[in-house]
Parts: C-alpha cells; sequence; structure tokens
C-alpha cells in the first residue's frame, strides 16, 4: 500500500509543475497553485530561465505526511507547441513523517477523488532515476509512468527485495502487478509487511496480480491472485513449547483474493483493513515438518485452503483432506486425517470446528491403535484455550480386541476431562470411565468400574490360554484409577490402585470342580502391584475326587507388570476335609513357575473317610492328626514325609471282604492271620509316614498296634503296612464311579408291574 500512496502523492506533485509555461514564475505560481492543497512548495532553484525544456536544480515539497526533495528535475514539452509535457528527474527523496495509524487521513472515496482530479495534470511521460523513500528503514529503487487521457501506466522497481511493480490507474479500475525476484535484491534489514505480520520468508520468486474496481462508488472491489514460487523456510515457533522445530517446503502455491471495501470508510490502514471483506483460496503443493523431542509430524500432501475476511475477522476453511504422518519412538508408525470441512474462524482469539479427525497407527511394537475425533471445537478465548468433542479408540492386539471406548471430551484450562459413554476393555463393559489430564503440572488419571458376569470374561486372552478350563457361573465387580506422568513422550504409569471382588464362581479345571468361590483384592503400587491388605478368599467346596469345604484364606499379592508374574504368600488358610480340617499359617505360590509350598497341618480327619475311597469293605472309628508339606513345582504337586498319627484313645478297624476275596486270603496262613486280626482289630497307636510324587504315586508306611479281643485271647499286636496307590487311577476311578452312578439315576424307568 506504501508504494501506492507514494506513486500517488508524487503524481499530485509533479501534476502541479505541468502547467508552468513561464519558468521565471514557477515559484509564485507553484506556491499560488499549491495554495488550496495541503502541498506546501518550500524551495526551488532553477538552472536556466525562459526556456525550455525547464531545469529546476533543487525543489522541496511538503505534505502533512512527507517531505518530498527532487534533485535535477527537468519539465519539456513532447512535440514543440503540444500541450503534452514529459518529466524526468535524476533523484527523488521523500521522508515519512511520524504519524499513527489510527489517525482518519481520506476515504477510500475520498482518495479516488483526489486521484481522478490530479491525474489529468500529471505530465504525459515522466522517469524518476534514483528515488529512495524513507520511514523506518529507506527503500531505494527506479519509477517510469505513462499517461494517455486519465490512464497512467507506471513501472517501478524496489532494490531492496528484487521488485518490479507495474501499475495501471484508469477512470473505473487500479491494475498493479509486483514481480518479486529475490537473486535480484541487494541487503536489507527491513522486512516486507507481509513477512513481518506472518513470520515467513517469502520465496524467492513470487508474483502479485491484483485489480481495484472502481466502477461500483459505494463499494470498490479488490481482486487478485498471488502466485508463489519454491519456499523452503523454518516455521515460526515462537508459542511453541521450548525445543520444538519445523520446516515448510511449497514446490507451488496460489493465493486468491477478493476484497470488498467501503468507501465511505475512514482510509487508516486499520480500519481498512477490519471493514474490507476478504476471500483467500489456497492450493499449495509440498513439504512440511514440526518436530519436538521424539514426536514428528510430516506431510506431502496437498493443502486447500479457503478463507474470508471481513469486520468479523478470519474464517478459514480445509476445502481438502489433510494427511499427516506421525512418528515416534514409542508410537511405531502412525497417520493423521484430518477431515475437509474443518474450519477456524480468527479475531483477537480464535474458533476451530473440525467435524473429523482421524490417527491411526501402531502402539509399542504389540498394538493397533484407531483414534477418531468428531465434532471437535477449539478456542482460545481464555488464555489457556478449550476444546470440546467425542473420541472413539479402539486398540487391538493381533486380532484381539484390547479396547472400545466412546468418550466425551473437554479441555479447559489446560486440564482435560473425559468421561465414557461406552467403553470395553478386552470385550468386558466399563462403566463411570473418567479421565483427567492436566497438561500444566504433567499428570493424569484415569477411572474405572466394571461390574460383570463371569461368562463375559471367557474369551479373554488370559483365560482361553488356560487349557481345560470351563466357567459356569460368578460375577466380578471392582474400580481401577490408574495415574501417570505425561512429561515424557507416551504418559508413563506412575501407580495403578484396584479394588476387585469375584462372587459366588464356579468353574471346572482340568478334573478339579470349583463351587462357590468369593474372592476379595485391593491392590496397589507400579511398577509393582501388591496388596494394599490381605486378599480374602472363601470357597464352599473344591472337588478333586476328595471333596474340600468350607475353605478360607487370607494371603498378599504381588504382580510385576514387566514379567506378569503374579505373587502370593500366605498367611492364614482352614478347610474341612474327611470330617476334619486341615490349616495352613505358610503357604507361598508363583504363577510364571505354577511353584509354591504350603505347611498343612491336619487335625481330626476321620479314619472311615479316608478308607472309604475306592472301597466299601472297612467299618473303623478314630479321628488321624498330622503335618504334611506340600511342594508345587511347573503345577505338580510334591510330598516328603508327611507324618498323620491316631488321635488317643485310638478307634477300631473291621475288615468284611467279600466272599471272593476271604476265600483268596485263607489259601494262606500268613494271610490268614491278617484277615482274622483285621476282624475286629481295637488299635490305640496308628502312625503313617506319606510320600506322593508328581506323577500321582502315594506311598504310605503305616504303623498300627493294638489287639483284637477275639483273636489270640487279645493279645498285643503290631502290624507294619505299606500301601502303593496311583492317585490320579484312584480319582479317575471315582469319578467315573460318580458318573455311571448319576447316568444310571437319571436313566429312565422301564414300564412293568410294582410288587406290593
Amino acid at each position: 500500500m506504501r508504494y501506492i500512496g507514494f506513486a500517488g502523492l508524487l503524481f499530485i506533485a509533479c501534476g502541479g509543475l505541468a502547467w508552468y509555461k513561464m519558468p521565471h514564475l514557477v515559484i509564485v505560481v507553484g506556491r499560488e497553485l499549491l495554495a488550496g492543497t495541503d502541498i506546501e512548495l518550500v524551495s526551488a532553484t532553477l538552472a536556466r530561465q525562459a526556456r525550455l525544456p525547464l531545469v529546476i536544480d533543487e525543489l522541496t515539497l511538503r505534505s502533512p505526511t512527507e517531505t518530498f526533495h527532487i534533485n535535477n528535475l527537468k519539465i519539456s514539452p513532447l512535440t514543440p507547441w503540444a500541450n503534452a509535457w514529459r518529466l524526468d528527474l535524476k533523484q527523488l527523496k521523500v521522508e515519512r513523517l511520524d504519524q499513527e495509524l489510527s489517525t482518519p487521513v481520506v476515504t477510500v472515496g475520498e482518495w479516488r477523488e483526489r486521484l481522478t482530479t490530479a491525474l489529468p495534470a500529471l505530465p504525459e511521460q515522466g522517469h524518476v532515476e534514483s528515488y529512495s523513500y524513507c520511514d523506518n528503514g529507506c527503500l531505494t529503487g527506479s519509477l517510469h509512468w505513462q499517461r494517455q487521457a486519465s490512464d497512467v501506466q507506471a513501472k517501478m522497481t524496489v532494490q531492496q527485495y528484487g521488485v518490479q511493480a507495474e501499475l495501471l490507474i484508469a477512470s473505473d479500475e487500479l491494475a498493479l502487478t509486483v514481480v518479486a525476484d529475490a537473486t535480484k535484491a541487494t541487503a536489507t534489514d527491513s522486512p516486507l509487511p507481509v513477512t513481518e505480520a506472518l513470520g515467513l520468508a517469502l520465496p524467492a520468486l513470487w508474483i502479485l496480480d491484483g485489480h481495484v474496481s472502481t466502477a461500483n462508488t459505494a463499494t470498490p472491489l479488490l481482486t487478485g491472485t498471488i502466485n508463489l514460487g519454491r519456499l523452503t523456510t523454518t516455521l515460526p515457533l515462537a508459542n511453541l513449547p521450548a525445543g520444538t522445530t519445523g520446516s515448510l517446503a511449497l514446490s507451488q502455491a496460489q493465493v486468491e483474493f477478493s476484497m470488498a471495501v467501503p468507501a465511505a470508510t475512514p482510509a487508516t490502514v486499520a480500519d481498512i483493513w477490519r471493514t474490507g471483506t476478504l476471500a483467500l483460496s489456497v492450493e499449495a503443493v509440498g513439504e512440511w515438518g514440526l518436530a519436538a523431542g521424539t514426536t514428528a509430524l510430516s506431510s506431502e500432501s496437498s493443502l486447500v485452503i479457503s478463507a474470508t475476511h471481513n469486520a468479523a475477522g478470519y474464517t478459514a476453511h480445509l476445502d481438502r483432506a489433510l494427511v499427516i504422518n506421525l512418528s515416534n519412538q514409542d508410537l511405531v508408525e502412525g497417520q493423521i486425517n484430518v477431515d475437509k470441512g474443518t474450519s477456524c474462524h480468527l479475531t483477537d482469539h480464535f474458533d476451530c470446528a473440525i467435524p473429523t479427525l482421524k490417527v491411526h497407527g501402531r502402539l509399542g511394537a504389540r498394538f493397533d491403535y484407531v483414534l477418531e475425533v468428531t465434532d471437535t471445537h477449539l478456542s482460545n478465548s481464555d488464555l489457556a484455550g478449550s476444546a470440546q468433542g467425542t473420541a472413539h479408540v479402539t486398540v487391538t492386539e493381533a486380532t484381539q480386541s484390547v479396547l472400545q471406548a466412546t468418550m466425551a471430551f473437554t479441555l479447559m484450562d489446560s486440564v482435560l476431562l473425559a468421561t465414557s459413554q461406552s467403553t470395553r476393555a478386552f470385550g468386558v463393559p466399563l462403566r463411570d470411565v473418567v479421565v483427567r489430564e492436566n497438561f500444566v503440572k504433567g499428570v493424569g488419571e484415569a477411572q474405572a468400574v466394571f461390574d460383570t458376569s463371569l461368562l463375559g470374561l471367557a474369551k479373554l486372552p488370559q483365560l482361553t490360554a488356560v487349557d481345560s478350563l470351563q466357567i459356569h457361573q460368578g460375577t466380578v465387580t471392582g474400580k481401577t484409577q490408574v495415574n501417570w506422568d505425561s512429561h515424557s513422550s507416551i504418559p508413563a504409569i506412575t501407580n495403578v490402585a484396584s479394588t476387585i471382588s469375584l462372587k459366588n464362581a464356579a468353574f471346572n479345571y482340568d478334573d478339579y470342580r470349583v463351587f462357590g468361590l468369593f474372592l476379595d483384592l485391593q491392590l496397589a503400587g507400579w511398577p509393582l502391584i501388591i496388596s494394599s491388605q490381605p486378599a480374602q478368599l472363601r470357597l464352599q467346596t473344591l472337588d478333586i475326587g476328595i471333596p474340600i469345604t468350607d475353605i478360607t484364606a487370607s494371603f498378599d499379592v504381588t504382580a510385576d507388570s514387566a514379567t506378569q508374574q503374579l505373587e502370593a504368600r500366605g498367611q492364614n488358610l482352614t478347610a474341612r476335609l474327611f470330617e476334619g480340617e486341615a490349616t495352613s499359617t505358610a503357604f507361598h505360590f508363583e504363577s510364571n513357575q505354577l511353584s509354591g509350598f504350603a505347611q498343612l497341618r491336619l487335625k481330626a480327619l476321620a479314619l472311615q473317610q479316608i478308607l472309604d475311597l475306592g472301597r466299601d469293605d472297612f467299618d473303623s472309628s478314630g479321628q488321624i492328626s498330622g503335618s504334611v508339606p506340600v511342594q508345587i513345582n511347573q503345577g505338580k504337586i510334591r510330598v516328603v514325609a508327611g507324618q498323620l498319627n491316631a488321635e488317643p484313645p485310638g478307634g477300631h478297624i473291621r475288615y468284611t471282604p467279600n466272599q471272593a476275596t476271604r476265600n483268596l486270603l485263607m489259601g494262606s496262613d500268613k494271610t490268614k492271620i491278617v484277615l482274622d486280626t483285621l476282624s475286629d482289630f481295637q488299635y490305640h497307636s496308628l502312625a503313617v509316614t506319606l510320600d506322593y510324587s508328581p506323577t500321582g504315586d502315594l506311598t504310605a508306611k503305616t504303623a498300627l498296634q493294638g489287639h483284637n479281643p477275639n483273636f489270640e485271647q487279645g493279645r498285643e499286636i503290631h502290624f507294619n503296612l505299606s500301601i502303593e496307590e496311583n492317585i490320579g487311577t484312584l480319582l479317575e476311578s471315582l469319578r467315573m464311579g460318580d458318573t455311571v452312578e448319576k447316568k444310571v439315576q437319571s436313566a429312565p424307568k422301564l414300564p412293568g408291574k410294582t410288587k406290593h
């Protein structure tokens, strides 16, 4: 704009000189002619008098805003005795006076009227070999013009920026073409206004074509295009976090603009810009990049933007979807898709609307993620900025769904708050999900409540990996809170706190059956998660072929998030079996190796219940107690030197085999003695040493002391027995027996007569 203003003032000043017919009257007549204007003729020195061409060595003019110093001015007729003149000068220097931009000068209409009045007085041809226009800095160059009637064609150069401009002034149109070639520029410390405003260096070669239509006297219309050549520059990053770098490389960009300015508007720079309506269309093909720490954004896709500017501010629209590549040392790969239709309104702050923004890629080496944000609104009306929208998150591992969530979010005062509308983790529904992130403090937290059927967890990868697991019933409820530090490239977890309750669970694992399981856990910590108080377990029945009932236990849990190892250390265990009790105050189990130990104390086990395993030819009484050390390795149980003893005063054992077994035993004197003794053996001492191998082989060495009142007058008898049995085979036979019995009982009855 300052080039056009400078040219207008120059034309007015020099146009007055074209009226001079008598050289010796230049100063007198010049002052008379300028008396009614805001231009003052300060001084003039004539080189020659009363001859043409008229040569003025020095001329000084002054307006309220500029002072013009002219040297070696020559005014000459184009043809003899014709009222057509040419103006040439060697040097023109314009000094701009300090003036507030907000001070009204003239309206657009007044400026047009003055220009229309001044143009006919302008000499038909003119040439300024060297000019200097100074305000904060000085612009230097040359100027040439040619007029026909009221149409003026001017050419101007600006040496500092390598700019050549062509200006056409007509009665109903003003056209301006600027070609900038940085390779022809001289050194300067003064940036172009557009460079200063945007903070971007202009490309080496660019062209501006602009037209002002003055046919409409109410609203002149400014239209045109700016074509940018290849541009490679560093992005202005003053408002971004420290350590952020950026670059921009455009192979071609075009800006189309259309601006309407009311003719009656006070023509200050600020008012014209505010009240004008500017429409822009930008299409650029090139690359750009932005990096902060280990995260980088880049794009090679073309960019198409349309924008308008008026008194209400700027409004910009994304006319083509934008694809942005995302890379990070933790996010192996990613891509951001910004949907077309995205728009921003900018005044003293900005408001943006993004219909859809989609990010997808890989998280670490295991997880694929898709983040789709819809109906997003951004604003910086306050210092911290705000945003709201809806986020849809999907995380998968191979083909397994890890997380699916739809969350409404708001960002206010640098605090992000997201609440769940629908969330499933590993297919498990979560409710009351809340995520908070404080970007200033760099801390965040997430909370979730879950309440689901145990059957709903059956497809979890941790459970599907367990062979022979069949879940029948039960519910799982709980609440989890995760805290993290977000100063790192991806959030680093600092703590996890969970409360988990398992209620009335029933399931089969291999040949074991579990009924009525209740478990309460409270865990906290990271990366080691430990019990904040002992876990509580209640189990109605554990059927391993031998029913174990009324199991209760309390134990501490430690889980390592890195190794996925779970460790339990027991403090109290009680259970009922064989009508007696089993207890332990020291037991331990590790999940990775499926290893552990338990020191079991057995009290008052009914001998009859033990002997009933697989047999029905014993009748006994009495109770036994003792201690059994149990070791677990790779999921296999081992017992070494377990000790059992009869509780005083002892009891009896009566063995009544079937007839076939009796006939077999009676065939040998030794076995006949055993058979006769055990027909009614009254024992007062019973001691058993147990060994159990991981293959299921049980060895029991038994020592019995007592008598049979009906054998050899009841004398004292000592028995030493060694029993070897495969418990797996025994339990298998017991289970098969139960299964056959249930099938027989459930079989349909054959029709027949009932006996009375």
